[in-house]
């Protein structure tokens, strides 16, 4: 089961989503998507991606153990 946990746009323009997955084992896994109708990420916005990506992990580990290091990205 997942849910939206945030849609945002990037500087491109193009639209992203941050979602929530819920699974017993794994309590804190999310997922950053691509929309497949969007088409292959440029360069810029893979970077962008990425960059957004580990910022939000960080927060979600300060929030969750108060270590914002204490997180994995696969």
């Amino acid at each position: 089961m997942h849910e939206i946990a945030e849609k945002f746009a990037l500087s491109s323009g193009k639209g992203r989503t941050l979602y929530h997955i819920r699974r017993d084992m794994i309590p804190d896994y999310y997922l950053l998507s691509f929309p497949r109708d969007s088409g292959e990420p440029s360069p810029a916005d893979l970077s962008e991606m990425l960059v957004f990506g580990m910022a939000r992990a960080q927060s979600l580990a300060r929030v969750r153990v108060g270590d914002p290091g204490a997180f994995s990205v696969l």
